[in-house]
């Protein structure tokens, strides 16, 4: 089974989002990124990445027509990425920032590094 962002994908090598591939940060962390750039990312730890592709990157699919939902037409789905919407269209979610490069819906979060 395929990883989502946020739950490391290290022993998957796979994502479950399209378009997104699983790359490494260390021997001990990877998961699931559109791009990732080598070093240390910002709002991250000084742990740099070396941002090896473990896998295939998952194929983008073209967004299926969906009937918007009261308030939420705009927002998005949890794996989907929150980044730039801000907001998630699944009640009691709310759009939680991993990285300055990702963000997701999730109903908590707690800092720090996600286990499986």
């Amino acid at each position: 089974d395929c990883s989502n962002p946020g739950d490391g994908c290290g022993s998957t090598k796979c994502c479950k989002v399209p378009g997104m591939a699983c790359f490494e940060k260390t021997e001990y962390w990877a998961d699931c990124m559109e791009t990732c750039a080598p070093g240390v990312h910002e709002k991250d730890d000084d742990t740099p990445w070396s941002c090896k592709q473990l896998g295939e990157r998952t194929p983008a699919q073209e967004a299926p027509e969906e009937t918007p939902d009261a308030g939420h037409g705009d927002c998005s789905s949890p794996g989907e990425g929150c980044g730039s919407t801000k907001c998630c269209k699944v009640p009691g979610m709310a759009c939680f920032e991993k990285t300055e490069y990702w963000a997701d819906c999730m109903e908590t979060c707690t800092p720090g590094v996600h286990e499986n």
